[in-house]
């Protein structure tokens, strides 16, 4: 895996400052930009928020799936525990086969039921991350300057643990 550019990571570290410092430099500049920003940030905010509930009534009509995750992983479970525990001497080779096709088949079920209700939860982890974002940025006590300045800064962080964990 490629390493982040350590002056990438400067850079991001850089604007991160000069927007965080905005605040304390040109309080004129601040007011006039957070005039011109704040309105369009709240009506995207609006329509992230609409998408995000359309998202949230989707997962909740197929939370059907997430429930068959879990009944077909208990019984998986149900059934290798009474395989383990019912494994005598005697025990017979039909019953046991047929146990193990039915552990099989319930994770490969529990798997598809489990793969359903992703496919409808990841499309909503977009919507939601960029309304906690634009919602943060609005609200910060700092102007949106401020918060979008802090945001890039998290940026660099996440990017310098990055090159930590693959080095």
């Amino acid at each position: 895996m490629a390493k982040i550019s350590d002056i990438i990571i400067i850079e991001l570290q850089a604007v991160a400052a000069i927007l965080m410092g905005l605040d304390y430099v040109s309080v004129n500049l601040k007011e006039q930009v957070e005039n011109k920003i704040k309105p369009k940030l709240a009506t995207i905010n609006d329509d992230y928020k609409k998408a995000l509930d359309e998202q949230i009534a989707i997962i909740w009509s197929n939370i059907g799936y997430l429930w068959l995750f879990i009944y077909f992983t208990l019984a998986a479970i149900i059934l290798w525990l009474s395989v383990k525990m019912l494994k005598a001497p005697g025990f017979n080779l039909i019953i046991l086969a047929i146990a193990l096709i039915s552990i099989i088949f319930s994770i490969y079920l529990a798997l598809m039921a489990l793969s359903k209700f992703l496919e409808k939860v990841i499309p909503a982890a977009i919507p939601a991350f960029f309304r906690l974002t634009i919602s943060y940025m609005l609200s910060c006590q700092k102007g949106v300057l401020g918060a979008f300045g802090f945001i890039i800064l998290m940026a660099s962080f996440i990017c310098r643990l990055y090159n930590a964990l693959i080095s």
